[in-house]
């Protein structure tokens, strides 16, 4: 099933870029969609109830990525080179299980 929040993301991907696991997360308080493809990492917020609407708040290429942190076991922090902090929390999936398949994507694009 196709949702609005992934069609949202596939505009801004580049030829040949593909998502590879996408997340329930959420970001500064807004819920949203949190997308790991093989080059970068975009977040989709999800507004609205019935209504919905949906804005690429977060899309960082992994070489711009300086650290990625968990907090806890539904908290990890990702920080850029602009010195930006994102703090992103999990409803389901532990934090580490993110955080290991960005580390795994992120230097999987760096070998590429």
């Amino acid at each position: 099933m196709v949702t609005d929040w992934y069609n949202e993301t596939k505009k801004v991907l580049r030829d040949g870029e593909e998502i590879q696991r996408s997340y329930r997360l959420e970001l500064n308080n807004h819920e949203g969609f949190f997308s790991l493809t093989d080059k970068r990492i975009i977040f989709v917020r999800v507004d609205g109830f019935l209504r919905k609407s949906y804005y690429i708040t977060f899309d960082c290429p992994y070489d711009d990525i300086s650290e990625i942190n968990k907090i806890n076991s539904h908290s990890f922090d990702i920080m850029c080179l602009d010195g930006k902090k994102f703090a992103f929390k999990t409803f389901r999936i532990p934090a580490i299980h993110i955080v290991t398949n960005i580390n795994y994507y992120k230097n999987s694009a760096f070998q590429a």
